[in-house]
């Protein structure tokens, strides 16, 4: 799908929209844990990222992973354990991290995320709610949420759902977004902002087309 774009900037009032992903080593959080963190902060271009916030973590309760879930981000446990940053250390290298952004008093990350309540959840378990709410806002973007959006809309007027399905794969390969290295956090956060960005567009086609309709 191509579409020529002439999306203006968003405007976040300050904030900054930051792509994020976890992997876990299972689906529940409070009992499983985040084991790799990819933050990464876009411009109100949706374009010009910034300095990406990437561990790896070592769980501090391995004998509760899920098979399954390692199978799927395909982390080695020992490897995990050997060389994953500590949970605490962990927190303080994001605090860090955040401080550096520099942005102005008052002001913190919109996150985004595909089926954001997963990312939520895990940030309420790892920083707790006060702590979450002190980086980032909650009016999170998602990309899933997003797609399904426009295929109402567009059901609404009577047109075919532009979009196939609203997996993050099959988004990028609908927009023509090279994929590879998924289920890595940072690949994943880019290919969130590419599709979100995409999505943005085709939103902004949608609407430009209709207007001319009338």
């Amino acid at each position: 799908m191509t579409l020529v774009s002439n999306m203006r900037r968003i405007d976040l009032n300050g904030h900054i929209l930051a792509s994020i992903d976890f992997e876990t080593t299972g689906t529940q959080p409070g009992y499983h844990e985040i084991c790799e963190i990819g933050i990464l902060p876009v411009g109100d271009d949706l374009e010009t990222t910034f300095k990406p916030f990437h561990c790896y973590l070592r769980p501090d309760f391995p004998e509760r992973a899920s098979s399954t879930a390692m199978l799927v981000n395909q982390l080695d446990m020992q490897t995990l354990l050997d060389f994953g940053l500590p949970q605490e250390y962990a927190k303080d290298r994001f605090r860090d991290w955040f401080d550096r952004l520099n942005l102005s008093a008052g002001k913190k990350l919109v996150p985004l995320a595909h089926k954001c309540e997963f990312e939520s959840a895990f940030l309420d378990s790892w920083l707790g709610t006060s702590g979450k709410y002190a980086y980032f806002r909650a009016d999170a973007r998602d990309a899933y949420k997003f797609a399904i959006m426009i295929n109402d809309l567009a059901a609404a007027r009577g047109e075919k759902p532009p979009i196939k399905s609203y997996s993050l794969t099959k988004l990028c390969n609908q927009f023509g977004i090279p994929f590879s290295g998924e289920h890595r956090a940072l690949n994943d956060a880019k290919f969130e902002i590419d599709v979100y960005r995409h999505l943005c567009e085709l939103a902004n086609h949608q609407g430009s087309s209709g207007e001319r309709s009338e």
